[in-house]
């Protein structure tokens, strides 16, 4: 079966606090094999939602969306997504990105990746493909341990610097 099959673990990015996730396009491929392009849709519920941030500048933008699948409902989340007004994020863009995050808990519900969830196959996973990496941060000084994929030399998201 095409949703249940294993996840490929070239395809699982992780992120610097460790978290390990499917990019957003391999779920809308695995979707598109298995209903075929437009067999699956993602329908907006309700509109979207800003709220400010404690302590910052931010903003946490959320929706609810519902996935379908050859026209029937399959499941419902919500997505969030936070972003900054100040730097090259847009509206727009989080938008996008609170659309993906749903678009991730709803395929959760089809078995899409399940391994993601199972923390035996995450820690199996982070020992085998990641590493941590002491980092600086530029403007407090503060350092701590950072993740990325093992054989890469990723960059970090400013303010942090590998030291």
């Amino acid at each position: 079966n095409i949703l249940l099959a294993p996840v490929n673990g070239k395809d699982i990015e992780i992120k610097p606090d460790g978290l390990i996730y499917l990019p957003e396009i391999k779920f809308r491929r695995i979707l598109n094999a298995a209903f075929g392009p437009g067999g699956w849709a993602l329908m907006p519920r309700g509109e979207t939602l800003q709220f400010p941030t404690e302590g910052d500048s931010g903003q946490l933008v959320t929706r609810e969306y519902a996935l379908f699948c050859l026209g029937r409902f399959v499941s419902q989340a919500t997505g969030e997504h936070l972003f900054y007004t100040r730097g090259s994020s847009s509206f727009g863009k989080a938008s996008e990105s609170a659309k993906s995050n749903a678009l991730m808990r709803c395929c959760k519900d089809l078995g899409i990746a399940s391994e993601l969830w199972d923390p035996q196959f995450v820690s199996e996973w982070k020992s085998k493909h990641s590493e941590e990496v002491w980092c600086e941060n530029q403007r407090s000084k503060e350092r701590r341990k950072l993740w990325r994929r093992r054989g890469t030399k990723s960059l970090f998201p400013y303010p942090w610097k590998e030291t």
